[in-house]
């Protein structure tokens, strides 16, 4: 037997009061009686002594309670939960533990595999003893049954929650629990003996309170149908149960939209019941937990109708049917996600970029067991989640590059873990304590890292203080207790781990910023000129990222001024400020000149090996470098008394300076920030040439020209006066000179500190530019180790040029290829890419960094790969990332063409419609993407359209293929046999008979060979739901435009994607295929080319009224959707009445279902034909009226088959 205290607390917390009052410490015989004949608790009331005994641990409760009788009857009277051990044995005991602990009002009884269990009997006699119970968990009473239950249910109707497992009881005595218990709110049941294959359902009461349900391990959860479907419930969680949930799921979306959290873990559970999730509109949290039925396709349904799901956990148990696309739709819909969880998904850089830049609430995200992930995808989650406090990788192909890019961004993430990331390194450790104090690391060698606490509020850092000598409390034998609450040994124990180690500089620095956000909200009626400078500066939207320097090492000096009286913002003082820096071995910049016009010129020695001086940029040389003797502290002393009085530090992008001088000061004025150009969206901060030209009327920094910081110092002193003093504008005007000498510019950012400026201009040079170029070095933020440069040409047609001669999008397609062949392990004539270098390259510094190998080294990489599976995978991937280039490039040098083209790329079905992944022998996959981007400006098209039939296996094959092309000339006119059995010739809507089967000798493969041609000069192919015909063609081409996602109604939400024939009435004037007359692909194929020459040629708008006409059509059809594969196309006769025709339609299968228009002759007949369908009504995701219907096929087996209107009722 076990009792469970009412509340769990730590004995070792105790009281000081208790001792300090305890017999040794009072002297008995001086209030007069003997030692030891005194009770001091015997004037405290019971409810104080019940009171303490919640804090105590469950044994020494126990203990205390048998101190004497009335301790003894306290404890009774006030336990309210207690534990026992359920077996047999406690009948006779029952009675007397009742009769101590009679106000249990919470009750657990469990009995171990071996032992008889309570019975009955039992199970009666506990309920009439604890009539008040609100909550019981049963575990392993197998010997308890319906009956029982049904007598407990009686006696304790205020049960409020029943966990079960493991018991013999069914259907009934859960029956009987919710007929009596009216207030039951959580039922969890786990195991249970007595739900099996023939179980009775559980029937709901009308009057049900149950707000969350747990199902766990059942054979036939099934039978719970009615209780998931109440529309009082609020969770569900369905764990490794049995059967097909599909029903049960679309059920519950059909009656049920209050749920907010649904958990569905190892079911068979398909998109269908993803689709019935979907209508629960208020859900908050999903878990998608190894259902390995579920699609992309499901989890789109639900994130487009679910707007408040803050929560999504997926596992995608390495199926990877959920993937980009899913994401991409999660990306899209769920703004609010707060958190994130994706374990064994195969994401890439597209979604997880699209969920960042978009799901700006984004707290909580953990990546597992995904080798798609990479340094790239950390570096882009670190740059746009913004709010992102707690981040989990595990198992990931990341590096210390992209734990690195974390404690860059992300400026409020707290907590990092990074677990079985094989290519991070233990140094990195190191760096992010002195980068990041205050997050919290935990790696796989070490519990924690670097810790800190952060106020979840306002990001503000606690810091805890520590009395040198705390006064000691004895105990009775006179040693040193131990104080209230634990809080002074919490206080040394993170002071141990280094916590206030910084705690000179977080404190002055967070006074600094209370300081600045008490002066932006200050009116500005009484600001000095210098004030309002300071004042643009740290209002500017990019201050908080430039200035927030994290700075807690020990070597940063951190100004005081928000420590003293506000009167320090009143100071007008002024200093300017410029440095001059060169590269470290550790790619980190290091100030090597700091001057201050007259008042300081200084060289300073750095503390790191140089690896270049970038002399050409900042004119010093190593000599010079080698007679400085002073240190970057040296000059920390020296600006000291400038910066504790509140002089403002003048300079033009000032941050960088600061970072490299290790000084945090508030009060600046940075010119990059107070002025602007007139139109800030098309240019980036002006230059400081850019601004002397303007504004001072000379030119500072000539090309060719070393810089001298003095002049810079002078420059920027001089901006800030002329704004002060002469009341220049800060919209600065561009003249035509200015505006030639920027278009003859280019910028180059994200340079690898490992490459000197030197090799820098040598390289582009060699590759890219013309000789006669000069490279300005800026030294930017270096990003944890990048910088960046501004190549200055002769002319803007120079630049132009050069920048057409740059080969950078097929540098990136090269890394990216090879980051894919790596993330996949996928092996070459030569082995993988590390293997590949140990023989090509056994000199190789970078073995895992594609990015740091030479364009041949990739190409030679590449080579080695022979494999048609191999090369399809490098095909498919190229191809993806040339329709991404298209995507980002602007819209206005497109040619008509290839606005098409966009349109059909950058529509939200395109992913999802366009997903052959082609990875099988017989697909021919186009190297367009292999190519350089200029195929994306070929404008030649031809127009495909296929006939396809219906398989034995429930595939398609095609039997007839049509291509034209923009002359509206026929290439190709063949018929085709397909390799498997056909079942279903569909000679209604083809028109193909047998005959014409058995007279083809072309296969798919000779009608790839003959397309291919058109396929590799990047020739875009035109149709009608083109990615129907392509999948049964077994071609994957990126270049393509789809006229059912070109052409849109503008009333999109009375009907989906334009048919065929609804467009050749609108556009073209008449009527492609008519009623009860078969399908010509031809014709199809040529009238998907003119409806894109009408957009071409004419200039036709793309967004279509539908006519009344036409409306009536639409109102005259049905649409059957879902119907399984096996289903032949005669049954569906069965499913409706009336005089109608058939019109199957080769859907997109989804490796399961077709779908088919049924046309009627009147809308009032389809009306009526609807009405006649016997089965359970509901909405689709677009609003529009369906129904589920099982149909009885001929064979026996039975399927079920949506029904749907084609427009909404009025």
């Amino acid at each position: 037997m076990g009792q469970a205290p009412s509340s769990p607390a730590d004995s070792s917390v105790r009281d000081t009061s208790l001792w300090l009052y305890s017999p040794e410490f009072l002297d008995c015989e001086s209030i007069g009686f003997e030692d030891g004949d005194y009770d001091f608790t015997a004037n405290l009331p019971d409810d104080c002594l019940a009171h303490a005994f919640q804090f105590l641990s469950a044994g020494d409760r126990k203990r205390c309670s048998l101190v004497c009788k009335r301790w003894l009857f306290v404890d009774g009277q006030n336990r309210h939960r207690l534990s026992l051990d359920a077996r047999a044995e406690i009948l006779p005991f029952l009675p007397c533990i009742f009769n101590r602990f009679d106000s249990v009002t919470k009750l657990a009884l469990r009995c171990d595999r071996r032992s008889f269990s309570l019975s009955d009997e039992d199970l009666v006699v506990i309920s009439i003893r604890c009539s008040n119970l609100i909550r019981v968990k049963l575990r392993g009473c197998r010997e308890i049954t319906d009956l029982g239950m049904e007598s407990f249910a009686r006696n304790c109707r205020n049960l409020r929650k029943l966990s079960c497992g493991s018991c013999n009881f069914g259907p009934k005595g859960l029956n009987a629990m919710l007929e009596h218990c009216k207030v039951l709110e959580e039922l969890s049941v786990k195991r249970i003996r007595g739900i099996h294959e023939l179980a009775e359902p559980i029937k709901l009461s009308s009057s049900s309170s149950l707000r969350t349900i747990c199902l766990k391990e059942l054979v036939n959860g099934q039978v719970f149908e009615s209780l998931v479907a109440t529309r009082t419930l609020k969770k569900l969680r369905i764990i490794r149960c049995l059967g097909d949930w599909d029903r049960v799921l679309e059920m519950n979306g059909d009656g049920n939209s209050s749920l907010t959290e649904i958990h569905l873990e190892r079911l068979q559970v398909s998109d269908v019941g993803l689709s019935g999730i979907s209508k629960c509109s208020n859900l908050e949290t999903l878990h998608i937990v190894k259902t390995p039925e579920c699609s992309n396709l499901g989890l789109a349904s639900v994130v487009e109708r679910c707007k408040f799901l803050r929560k999504l956990h997926i596992d995608g148990w390495r199926i990877k049917r959920i993937g980009d696309e899913g994401l991409m739709s999660v990306a899209k819909h769920c703004l609010n996600l707060q958190e994130l969880v994706l374990i064994g998904v195969d994401a890439t850089y597209m979604s997880l970029s699209a969920i960042a830049s978009n799901c700006k609430k984004l707290e909580r995200l953990a990546l597992c067991g995904s080798g798609t992930i990479g340094d790239t995808e950390i570096g882009c989650i670190a740059e746009k989640c913004v709010a992102l406090r707690k981040f989990c990788i595990k198992g990931c192909l990341i590096s210390d590059v992209g734990v690195k890019a974390l404690a860059l961004g992300c400026p409020k993430l707290v907590k990092l873990k990074v677990k079985k990331c094989r290519l991070v390194t233990g140094e990195v450790r190191e760096w992010l304590r002195e980068r990041r104090m205050t997050l919290v690391v935990t790696m796989d060698d070490d519990e924690t890292s670097g810790v800190g606490i952060v106020d979840g509020g306002d990001q503000r850092v606690l810091a805890t203080v520590v009395e040198e000598d705390p006064l000691p409390v004895t105990d009775g034998d006179g040693g040193a207790g131990v104080a209230s609450g634990g809080r002074i040994g919490l206080a040394i124990l993170k002071t141990k781990l280094g916590l206030l180690a910084g705690r000179n500089l977080a404190m002055p620095r967070q006074a600094n910023r209370l300081m600045i956000e008490k002066f932006k909200k200050e009116s500005l009626v009484n600001d000095t000129p210098e004030q309002r400078l300071v004042r643009l500066t740290v209002e500017h939207p990019q201050y908080n990222v430039d200035f927030s320097f994290h700075s807690y090492s020990k070597d940063w000096f951190v100004s005081d001024v928000g420590m003293k009286m506000s009167n320090v913002m009143i100071s007008n003082q002024m200093v300017a400020l410029d440095c001059e820096m060169v590269l470290c071995e550790d790619g980190t910049e290091v100030s090597k000149v700091i001057r201050r016009v007259v008042i300081l010129d200084e060289f300073v020695k750095p503390h790191k090996p140089v690896v270049d001086y970038r002399t050409t940029i900042t004119g010093v040389t190593a000599e010079d470098v080698n007679k400085a003797t002073l240190s970057v502290v040296d000059i920390q002393e020296k600006l000291r008394p400038f910066l504790s009085s509140g002089t403002i530090l003048v300079g033009h992008s000032l941050d960088h300076d600061l970072e490299v001088l290790k000084i945090d000061h508030p009060i600046v004025i940075d010119t990059s920030l107070v002025f602007k150009y007139p139109n800030s969206t098309k240019r980036r901060r002006p230059s400081l040439n850019t601004l002397c030209m303007s504004v001072l009327g000379y030119e500072v920094q000539k090309p060719g020209v070393s810089h001298h910081c003095v002049h810079d110092a002078a420059a920027a002193m001089k901006l800030a006066l002329a704004v002060i003093e002469k009341r220049v504008d800060t919209t600065i005007t561009l003249t035509k000179e200015m505006v030639e000498a920027e278009k003859s510019r280019l910028f180059l950012h994200r340079i690898p500190h490992y490459l000197s400026s030197e090799e820098l201009k040598k390289d582009l040079s060699l590759k890219f530019f013309p000789k006669k170029i000069a490279v300005d070095v800026k030294p930017a933020k270096t990003q944890g180790g990048y910088y960046c440069a501004i190549v200055i040409f002769g002319s803007s047609v120079e630049a132009n040029q050069a920048f057409e001669n740059i080969n950078g999008y097929q540098e990136t397609v090269l890394e990216e290829l090879v980051k894919l062949l790596q993330s996949r392990d996928l092996r070459g004539e030569n082995g993988n890419w590390k293997e590949f270098l140990h023989v090509y390259d056994k000199n190789a510094e970078s073995p895992n960094d594609p990015s740091r190998r030479s364009h041949d080294d990739l190409v030679q990489f590449l080579t080695t790969f022979k494999k048609k599976e191999d090369l399809q995978v490098l095909k498919c991937h190229a191809n993806h990332l040339l329709i991404e280039k298209l995507k980002q490039e602007s819209q206005d040098e497109d040619t008509p063409e290839q606005r098409l083209v966009r349109l059909t790329v950058e529509h939200p079905n395109y992913a999802l419609d366009y997903s052959f992944k082609p990875y099988s022998e017989d697909w021919f996959v186009s190297d367009v993407g292999m190519k350089m981007s200029k195929v994306m400006k070929s404008t030649n098209m031809v127009a495909v359209d296929c006939e396809m039939v219906l398989c034995e296996d429930g595939t398609e094959g095609l039997v007839r293929v049509g291509v034209v092309d923009r002359d509206l000339k026929v290439i190709l006119d063949e018929f085709v046999k397909p390799d498997k059995h056909i079942v279903d010739y569909r000679t209604d809507i083809t028109g193909i008979t047998a005959e014409d089967i058995e007279n083809a000798t072309l296969s798919v493969a000779d009608i790839q060979e003959t397309l291919q041609p058109f396929l590799s000069t990047g020739t875009i192919l035109v149709g009608h739901s083109l990615n129907r015909d392509l999948e049964v063609l077994k071609i994957d081409h990126p270049k393509v435009i789809d006229t059912a996602l070109v052409y849109k109604y503008s009333n999109t939400r009375k009907l989906r994607r334009p048919s065929l024939n609804n467009l050749c009435k609108s556009i073209l004037g008449y009527e492609v295929r008519k009623t009860g007359v078969p399908h010509d692909c031809v014709h199809d194929a040529e009238t998907a080319m003119k409806l894109a020459l009408a957009v071409v040629e004419k200039r036709v708008d793309t967004t279509i009224k539908p006519s009344k006409e036409m409306l009536e059509v639409e109102k005259a059809k049905l649409f059957l959707h879902k119907i399984p594969n096996n289903v032949p196309s005669e049954e569906l006769y069965q499913v409706l009445s009336g005089k109608f025709t058939l019109d199957v339609k080769q859907a997109k299968t989804q490796g399961r279902y077709y779908c088919a228009f049924v046309v009627f002759d009147s809308s009032e007949d389809a009306d009526q034909a609807f009405e006649n369908v016997d089965g359970i009504q509901m909405t689709d995701s677009l609003g529009l009226p369906q129904k589920v219907v099982i149909v009885k096929l001929s064979s026996g087996s039975r399927a079920s088959i949506y029904v749907r209107k084609m427009v909404q009722d009025e």
